[in-house]
């Protein structure tokens, strides 16, 4: 009687490893982009935190805070307007806020994705580059 052996060939081997291969590869491929999108998802929802506590702001004072992201915060903050300091959560830094006469504003970010149409920065924002969402005053 010939006894065989048990076990797998290299063919099989090779197969069951490409599979789970492009398996793995996959899963990366999507995770990255689910991270992508949770990131902008965050910091669209930061730069609609700020739009709000500035329309709140603007509805107290007649106008919008004059200045940058460092004049705004601390008063939107010390108003109580905002809790706490919104920031990038890839980079860790803040966001762009420009408003020179109080009448009109720019908030700003930079989204990995791609950006929507309607918030786009276009070239008459005062935001530039590396920004590539922006919001101006409603």
């Amino acid at each position: 009687m010939i006894q065989q052996k048990k076990g797998f060939t290299l063919i099989e081997l090779l197969v069951v490893g490409t599979i789970l291969a492009v398996i793995a590869a996959g899963a990366v491929v999507s995770y990255a982009s689910v991270n992508v999108k949770s990131r902008d998802s965050k910091r669209m929802s930061d730069v609609e935190q700020v739009r709000s506590a500035l329309e709140m702001y603007r509805a107290d004072y007649g106008s919008y805070i004059v200045g940058a992201w460092g004049v705004a915060l601390p008063t939107l903050k010390a108003g109580n307007y905002i809790d706490k300091t919104p920031i990038d959560p890839k980079t860790g830094y803040t966001y762009y806020y420009n408003s020179g006469t109080g009448s009109v504003y720019n908030i700003c970010s930079q989204v990995e994705g791609p950006t929507p149409a309607s918030q786009a920065c276009v070239a008459n924002t005062t935001c530039g580059s590396p920004y590539n969402y922006c919001v101006k005053n409603p």
